[in-house]
């Protein structure tokens, strides 16, 4: 298991190009319901899902991931007894480290979804104690107030929160009343709240549903049962491409982010790798023989 997440880990870094990169496999990046980490291709989630950690958010109740843009870098949230704190996570390993508790007096565990805008290098989270949009400072930990979302009842619920197109969405449970299940967009000036859709009629689905972004579209898990969805940036609708599968996936997931694919440092395929691992073994075979 450690070979194959030094392989992973080496997929981010290995290659670097000076022309734009072309089109690869992009991965996301998954923990499990027993803080596993692993990894599924968004283009064929049926059988792709390979287990890089079995343990590297044990312990840790994950709210959030979400890529800071470069390379393998990212952030997380996470809740501890009575409090929230705020991580940094190698996407590529799942190894992390809390950079610290985030300030919010009493009920700091309130804090849910975190996702980063690159435009303007802010991370973003959302207090549900109040209902407000906060911004984090990324070496502190430290919550500012944007302002209030105008929706209520636990805004958003676990790991819910992405940029897509330009924007800031949220995926909304209501506690379980149904009534505002659906897909918000979120003012990152005044912290406002749009609500935009729920699927006509997927508003069960949208109780369990983990969102996360590639920048231009917005997907969705159904932690219940692992059902990989498009989610229309309009209306909310609901488009499944399939279910995500592998040996040792989990049975559901807590939060999920896209590992990113700069043009200047190339995402090495799992099949790249193994064909690279192959060679070397026809290699040595070959020595031996000689």
């Amino acid at each position: 298991m450690a070979s194959t997440a030094r392989l992973f880990a080496a997929a981010f870094v290995a290659l670097t190009l000076t022309a734009p990169a072309p089109a690869l496999a992009q991965f996301v990046g998954v923990v499990g319901d027993s803080g596993q980490y692993g990894f599924f291709n968004l283009a064929s989630p049926t059988n792709s899902y390979t287990q890089i950690s079995s343990n590297a958010f044990q312990n840790i109740a994950i709210t959030g991931l979400t890529s800071s843009g470069s390379g393998s870098a990212g952030y997380g949230i996470a809740r501890f007894a009575g409090s929230a704190a705020l991580l940094t996570v190698n996407l590529a390993t799942g190894a992390n480290a809390t950079v610290g508790t985030i300030n919010a007096g009493s009920g700091q565990a309130d804090y849910v979804g975190i996702a980063f805008n690159l435009g303007n290098a802010t991370l973003y989270t959302t207090y549900y104690g109040d209902d407000t949009l906060r911004t984090l400072n990324p070496s502190t930990a430290a919550a500012t107030v944007v302002g209030g979302t105008g929706a209520s009842e636990y805004f958003p619920d676990v790991g819910r929160m992405a940029f897509a197109g330009g924007s800031l969405y949220a995926t909304l449970d209501t506690l379980g009343t149904g009534s505002g299940n659906g897909l918000y967009r979120l003012n990152t000036s005044t912290g406002a709240a749009t609500f935009l859709g729920n699927g006509g009629g997927s508003a069960s689905i949208y109780a369990n549903l983990l969102s996360f972004g590639n920048g231009v579209n917005l997907y969705g898990i159904d932690s219940s049962n692992r059902t990989l969805y498009q989610i229309n940036l309009t209306n909310g609708n609901l488009t499944s491409l399939g279910t995500i599968g592998g040996p040792n996936v989990p049975a559901s997931f807590e939060a999920a982010v896209v590992i990113p694919e700069p043009g200047t440092a190339v995402l090495v395929t799992v099949a790249g790798l193994a064909a690279v691992a192959a060679r070397r073994a026809k290699a040595r075979r070959a020595r031996r023989g000689a």
